[in-house]
């Protein structure tokens, strides 16, 4: 089943699974492939999970944790309003999307693609409604995001924790992007260290090579672990 909804003119795609789950994925997705992300879940032979995509919201913006100026292009907008996009997951989002779906117990994911991904993994640091969250391509060069994850503690010790890049995505001029493998793969060890469940993957191509089926691998992966840790 598929229903959307809106809240001040972000909207909210709920995919309800057919088969009984009590896992809910949350993403923001900006570039208009949740359908494929879907798709490519159904394709790969995912466990049953239910979905929920927010999407048409100032990207940069709400996907950034702390204000900063332009590092990528002139046009970032990086207003650090992380928090209050959160905020709104948490109190309007949430109810709403669980309202619909309808199931009593569950553990809910948080995953996002580049700065989405970025988002997915300083939520758990804000909020214990999340039990796992996947960061793919997430743009973790963010300035000082890598001391923030290293020495802030989350609120909740998320069960799992999964991150992806591309192999080509070091191969750029600007000097913040090249970092990313090597900063998603201390950020994953540290997470390992931490004592949460942990995958890195590294898949094939630059920042904009296959970003649905991306995520849905680091879906997959996170659905059959939470799954069979409640199993």
């Amino acid at each position: 089943m598929k229903k959307t909804i809106e809240f001040n003119g972000i909207e909210v795609t709920v995919y309800k699974s057919e088969a009984p789950s009590d896992i809910v994925v949350y993403s923001n997705d900006g570039g208009g492939d949740t359908e494929e992300i879907v798709n490519n879940c159904k394709e790969i032979g995912t466990s049953p999970f239910h979905y929920v995509s927010i999407t048409r919201f100032d990207w940069d913006a709400a996907m950034s944790p702390w204000k900063h100026e332009p590092v990528v292009s002139k046009n970032d907008n990086f207003a650090g309003k992380a928090d209050e996009h959160l905020c709104l997951i948490e109190k309007k989002v949430l109810p709403a999307a669980e309202e619909i779906i309808g199931e009593n117990t569950r553990k809910r994911v948080i995953a996002g693609y580049s700065m989405a991904g970025l988002f997915a993994a300083y939520a758990p640091f804000r909020t214990e409604i999340f039990n796992g969250f996947i960061c793919a391509s997430g743009s973790v060069w963010y300035p000082d995001f890598k001391e923030f994850f290293i020495d802030n503690e989350f609120a909740k010790i998320p069960e799992t924790a999964y991150f992806s890049i591309g192999d080509k995505e070091k191969k750029t001029r600007n000097s913040y992007l090249r970092t990313t493998e090597d900063l998603m793969r201390e950020l994953c060890d540290n997470a390992k260290n931490r004592g949460i469940k942990t995958s890195f993957s590294l898949n094939p191509g630059n920042h904009f090579n296959e970003m649905p089926l991306r995520l849905a691998k680091g879906i997959d992966w996170t659905v059959r672990e939470l799954a069979g840790a409640a199993g």
